[in-house]
């Protein structure tokens, strides 16, 4: 594994390109990705490459969550006290 990593690295500085990392989030950020999770596979399916349309597509996806949901997703991240 080591040595793909150092292969990996070494094309990438011979090539010149740069990396950049993620920042690193809160881990209650973190937690969100359970909706994003839900989100990108049908936004990917939908193949949208038009601004609006894609702002169309996500606007009717959002109706696959329900409010209960969504307050259990804020709920799960610390946002809402019982």
């Amino acid at each position: 594994m080591q040595k793909s990593f150092d292969l990996g690295k070494h094309l990438l500085e011979r090539t010149q390109v740069r990396t950049v990392r993620r920042p690193v989030f809160p881990r209650r950020l973190l937690r969100f990705e359970q909706v994003f999770a839900k989100l990108k596979a049908p936004l990917r399916q939908a193949a949208e490459r038009i601004y609006e349309t894609l702002w169309c597509t996500v606007g009717r996806l959002m109706d696959r969550f329900q409010a209960d949901e969504c307050l259990n997703f804020f709920r799960h991240s610390g946002y809402v006290s019982d």
